[in-house]
């Protein structure tokens, strides 16, 4: 008798979950806050709805990515914002939200979903800040048990984690024409997998180097229109490169 594999069996559920949760893009002209650090030219690629040229050494090896992608989402947030819920001088609103901004680039018109992880208001003094959460391994970034990520050390999380500061720039963004909050920047935590580490950033509100995001997009909306292309620009550092769906395309990646 055969024994039953019950690892094959999550390794094919993981990938069958991927299938359904990734259904064609409603349009080209529509992004998701989620790809403001995302290279311009896989956007581009990927609004084309051009078929992924990702390869794959077996069923495992596919699936194991797909997880490494998308293993955490979800838990980490849900269990840190049970945290701030019930901590004092501080409270947690917006959670999941859905945000949106119209924009528009030499005369392509495009827009910009998504929803932060939640809106902070802190009491004393009184201010607010965008919540991002993400959960990292950091066994997958460094050699065993060496530390790699600082509180505020920005130049660690552009390491470990770049395409966190785009993302919660685009919310700031998003939650800047409410009358009565002034945004003053992101909280970006860090939690380590492996031992529940948290590391904080905060990035403070930069206009320029949001313009920058939202320009990126407008590029891209812009080569979609026009039939144009643009160029690759992936963040250094950034694991998800070793990932691209178009490495046949610029030769960056794997």
């Amino acid at each position: 008798m055969i024994e039953p594999s019950i690892k094959n069996l999550i390794y094919k559920q993981a990938l069958r979950q991927r299938k359904i949760k990734s259904p064609r893009l409603e349009s080209k002209w529509h992004f998701h806050a989620s790809e403001a650090g995302e290279c311009p030219r896989m956007l581009y690629f990927k609004h084309l709805n051009r078929e992924s040229e990702e390869k794959f050494e077996s069923l495992e090896h596919e699936a194991r990515v797909q997880m490494l992608l998308g293993d955490g989402v979800g838990v980490h947030q849900n269990r840190i914002t049970e945290y701030i819920k019930e901590s004092p001088n501080v409270h947690i609103t917006n959670i999941e939200e859905d945000r949106a901004l119209a924009c528009e680039y030499k005369g392509t018109p495009y827009i910009i979903t998504g929803h932060a992880d939640g809106l902070l208001l802190f009491t004393k003094p009184k201010s607010y800040w965008i919540l991002e959460i993400k959960g990292v391994s950091t066994y997958n970034i460094a050699p065993f048990r060496k530390q790699r990520l600082f509180d505020e050390d920005i130049d660690s999380l552009k390491l470990v984690y770049p395409k966190a500061i785009p993302q919660s720039r685009m919310y700031c963004m998003m939650y800047e024409h409410d009358p009565d909050r002034k945004i003053e920047g992101s909280i970006i935590l860090i939690r380590d997998k492996n031992d529940s580490a948290i590391y904080e950033f905060h990035i403070p509100r930069d206009k320029k180097a949001e313009s920058r995001i939202i320009d990126k997009f407008g590029v891209v909306a812009n080569a979609l229109a026009n039939e144009g292309n643009v160029p690759c620009d992936f963040m250094k550092g950034d694991y998800h490169a070793k990932y691209c769906k178009y490495p046949n395309e610029c030769g960056v990646g794997r």
